[in-house]
C-alpha cells in the first residue's frame, strides 16, 4: 500500500485551488485496509482539463466547467491615446473599482497596433464591459477627430485673413494718398497677427481630444 495519494482541493466555492496528499491511515493499514485521510475540502476525483477562460467547480460530487469571471476589458486600437486622461475618468466613473490601465504592444502616443487593457478589482459584466468600451473610444486621440479640430481652426483662420490683407492694402492706399486712414490701428492689426498665430500652434496644445481647451479669444 502506497503512503499517501494525490487528492484534489477546492476552495468553499468549490472552485479547484490544485493538489494535496491524503496520508494512509496507519488504524487502517494495520488491519489490511486501505483508507486514506482527505483533508478538507478535497477529492479524489481528478478535475477535468480546463480550457482557457474555464475553470473546475466542485458541485453536487462532481466536477463541472465554468466560465472565469472576466475582472478586465481589453480594446486593440491603432489609435493613440493619453492613458492618464483615460485613467482619470475610468476613476470617476468607477470609484473604488479600477486596480490599473495597461497599454502594451505599442507606445501609447504611436499609431502602432497596441492593446488597453483595463483591470479591475470587481467582475466585469456586460454593463460594465459596454461602459468602459465606450470610454475608451471616446478617450482615443484618433486622426479623424484632429481632423476636425484642424477644420475649425482653419475655418477661423480664414475669417481673420481678410482683416490682416485689408489691412495691409489700406496701408498701401494711405501711403499713396488714395485713403484717409486704415481700419484697424496698428495696435489691433499686432493683436490679431498675435491671433492667428495663437490658431496655427492650437492643434499642437490639445493633448486630450475629449476635453479640447477654450480656443483663442478674437481681438474685440
Amino acid at each position: 500500500m502506497e503512503l499517501f495519494k494525490i487528492v484534489y482541493c477546492y476552495d468553499e466555492g468549490g472552485i479547484y485551488v490544485g493538489e494535496d496528499k491524503a496520508i494512509l491511515s496507519p488504524l487502517h493499514a494495520k488491519i489490511g485496509q486501505e483508507v486514506y485521510l482527505l483533508p478538507p475540502f478535497s477529492t479524489n476525483v481528478a478535475p477535468p482539463e480546463t480550457p482557457q477562460g474555464k475553470r473546475a467547480v466542485w458541485v453536487n460530487g462532481a466536477w463541472s466547467l465554468q466560465d472565469i469571471p472576466k475582472k478586465y476589458v481589453e480594446v486593440t486600437t491603432t489609435a493613440r491615446i493619453i492613458k492618464i486622461h483615460l485613467t482619470r475618468a475610468l476613476q470617476e466613473n468607477f470609484p473604488g473599482e479600477l486596480l490599473f490601465v495597461e497599454i502594451s504592444g505599442g507606445a501609447e502616443e504611436s499609431s502602432e497596433s497596441k492593446t488597453i487593457k483595463v483591470n479591475f478589482d470587481t467582475v466585469v459584466d456586460a454593463a460594465k464591459q459596454s461602459a468602459v468600451e465606450s470610454l475608451i473610444t471616446a478617450h482615443l486621440y484618433s486622426d479623424e477627430k484632429m481632423v476636425v479640430i484642424r477644420g475649425e481652426r482653419d475655418a477661423k483662420l480664414a475669417q481673420a485673413d481678410w482683416l490682416v490683407l485689408r489691412h495691409i492694402e489700406q496701408k498701401e492706399l494711405v501711403a499713396n494718398q488714395l485713403l484717409g486712414s486704415t481700419s484697424l490701428t496698428e495696435e489691433k492689426y499686432r493683436e490679431w497677427l498675435q491671433y492667428k498665430q495663437l490658431l496655427r500652434d492650437f492643434p499642437a496644445i490639445v493633448v486630450d481630444v475629449t476635453n479640447v481647451p477654450a480656443w483663442p479669444t478674437e481681438p474685440a
